[in-house]
């Protein structure tokens, strides 16, 4: 795949980061948790929210000019790993650690 497209809003969307893993970039709405797992000229772009003719236009703009060459698949792949379960265990376990006091 060129690029996943994620018109809507999520509050996390395991999709974009299923398909970073991949080495697949993401053109988002810009809006929800998009705004945590895209990382624009990293993992893809973001589309400014809008009315739908607004946000369809944003679109088709950012198909016109997105270029899947611009994105390292093995950093696309990187980013997303940030979001694995071990690495959320391991960050969650530190807060907990560290406001109990261990």
């Amino acid at each position: 795949a060129r690029a996943l497209l994620m018109p809507g809003i999520e509050d996390f969307g395991i999709v974009p980061v299923e398909a970073m893993a991949t080495g697949t970039p993401v053109i988002a709405l810009g809006a929800g948790g998009a705004l945590d797992s895209v990382i624009p000229e990293l993992s893809g772009q973001l589309v400014a929210p809008g009315t739908d003719d607004e946000v369809i236009e944003s679109f088709a703009d950012a198909l016109t000019t997105f270029r899947p060459s611009d994105y390292d698949p093995s950093r696309v792949r990187g980013w997303a790993e940030g979001f694995s379960r071990r690495n959320f265990r391991n960050k969650m376990r530190a807060i907990v650690d560290r406001s109990v006091g261990f």
